[in-house]
C-alpha cells in the first residue's frame, strides 16, 4: 500500500508505504532424524515507509524521511544433515532515516545540510525440542564422519549503530581563473558503534563425535569448550573533506580535477569480562581436568579487575588523500569527437 499527496499545497507533502512479503520452500531431507517433516522454510519481510517535505520559502526546503523494516526466519540453517532443533530463528529490526535542508543562496551557490542514522537488531534465537525458542535446549553436537550436526544452535545478537552529519555546496563562476568553473565540496562526519553479545551454546561446549559405524553420535571424540556468554563493543569515526572542480577551457576543453582527505579512527571502549563457565581457565589460569591431565593457560591481567582497558587507536589512517584528475579534448569543437584521459587514487575500506 502506498499514499501520498499535498497537506498542504505548494507547502507541505507527505509519502508513505507499508510492504508485506513472505516467501515458504520445501527443504528436502530436513530434520535428519525424520526426512521431509520439518516445516516450510519461511522468510517474513515487512517494511514501512515515509516521507516529509516542507517547502519553508522559495529558498529554503526541509525533508525527513525514516524507514523502518522487518526480516523473520524462522528456521534457518535447514538442511538434510541437521537436526529439527539445530536450527535457529533469525529476528532481525533494522531503520534508516535523515532531516535534510536544501538552501539557495544565490543563483550561483547552493548547498544541501543531513543528518542521518542507521542501525539494526539482529537476534538469532536457538530452539529446543519440538521447535521451542531458547527452552529445553541440548547440547550442540557434531559429527565429523556422518556430517550430522544436533542440538541448539549458537544464540547471539548484534546492534550496530551509525550517525553521520554532511554538508556539500554546489558554487558556479563564469569567466572565473582558466574559465567558467562548476565547483563542489563539501564535510561528513560518520560515527560507528558495533555491540556483539554472544549467548552461546548450552554449557559453553559443543560435543564432537567420530562415528565411523554410520550411527550419528556414536563414538565420542572431544569437547570444545567457548568463551560463552560474551560481549564486546567496537567504534569509529570518520572525517571526510573534498573538492571537485570542472573548469571549461575554452569551447573544447574541460578540465576535471579534485582532491579528498579521509581520516578514519578505530577504538573500543573498556569491556567487562562476562562471567561463564569457563572463565576462569580462559583468563585467571585456573587449570582444566582432562584424560591427559590438568591444563592450564597463562593468567592474564584481566582476572584482576575483570575489565579488559579501553584500546584506543587500534587503526587509524590521517593522511588518506585522494586525488583526481581528467582531461576532456573535443577535436574539432562540434561535440562528435572527444578524447578524455582520467587519473586517481583510491583506497578501499580504510576504516
Amino acid at each position: 500500500a502506498n499514499v501520498g499527496g499535498p497537506i498542504k499545497k505548494d507547502k507541505l507533502w507527505y509519502f508513505g508505504s507499508v510492504r508485506s512479503w513472505v516467501s515458504a520452500t520445501r527443504t528436502p531431507g530436513w530434520p535428519v532424524e525424520n526426512p521431509g517433516a520439518g516445516p516450510d522454510f519461511l522468510t517474513r519481510l515487512q517494511n514501512v515507509t515515509y516521507k516529509l517535505t516542507y517547502q519553508l520559502n522559495a529558498n529554503n526546503k526541509l525533508t525527513h524521511f525514516a524507514q523502518f523494516a522487518r526480516k523473520n526466519q524462522p528456521y534457518r540453517g535447514a538442511s538434510s544433515t541437521v537436526s529439527l532443533d539445530s536450527v535457529f530463528e533469525q529476528e532481525n529490526y533494522y531503520w534508516v532515516g535523515k532531516v535534510e535542508l536544501n538552501r539557495i543562496v544565490s543563483p550561483t551557490f547552493f548547498f544541501d545540510a543531513r543528518l542521518g542514522t542507521f542501525g539494526y537488531h539482529w537476534l538469532n534465537f536457538a530452539y529446543g525440542g519440538d521447535l521451542e525458542r531458547s527452552t529445553s535446549l541440548r547440547n550442540r553436537m557434531t559429527d565429523q564422519f556422518t556430517g550430522t550436526t544436533a542440538g541448539g544452535y549458537n544464540a547471539y545478537s548484534r546492534d550496530p549503530r551509525r550517525y553521520q552529519a554532511e554538508v556539500v555546496g554546489n558554487l558556479y563562476r563564469n569567466n572565473w581563473v582558466l574559465g567558467d568553473h562548476t565547483l563542489k565540496f563539501g564535510y561528513i562526519w560518520e560515527g560507528y558503534s558495533d555491540r556483539l553479545k554472544y549467548t552461546g551454546f548450552l554449557d559453553s561446549v559443543r560435543l564432537v563425535f567420530r562415528s565411523t559405524n554410520g550411527i550419528d553420535f556414536s563414538m565420542p571424540f572431544r569437547v570444545d569448550l567457548y568463551n560463552y556468554p560474551n560481549k564486546f563493543i567496537d567504534q569509529a569515526s570518520h572525517h571526510g573533506l573534498f573538492v571537485q572542480d570542472q573548469i571549461r577551457v575554452g569551447p573544447r576543453v574541460t578540465i576535471n580535477a579534485g582532491l579528498r582527505w579521509d581520516y578514519y579512527d578505530a577504538f573500543e571502549p573498556e569491556q567487562d569480562v562476562r562471567e561463564a563457565p569457563f572463565r576462569d581457565f580462559f583468563y585467571a589460569g585456573v587449570p582444566l581436568t582432562t584424560s591427559a591431565g590438568p591444563f592450564s593457560l597463562q593468567r592474564t591481567p584481566f582476572a584482576d579487575t575483570w575489565k579488559v582497558p579501553a584500546s584506543g587507536k587500534l587503526i587509524q589512517y590521517k593522511k588518506a588523500f585522494a586525488p583526481r584528475l581528467g582531461v576532456a579534448w573535443d577535436l574539432r569543437g562540434d561535440g562528435r569527437s572527444v578524447i578524455k584521459a582520467n587519473w586517481g587514487r583510491y583506497y578501499s575500506s580504510p576504516s
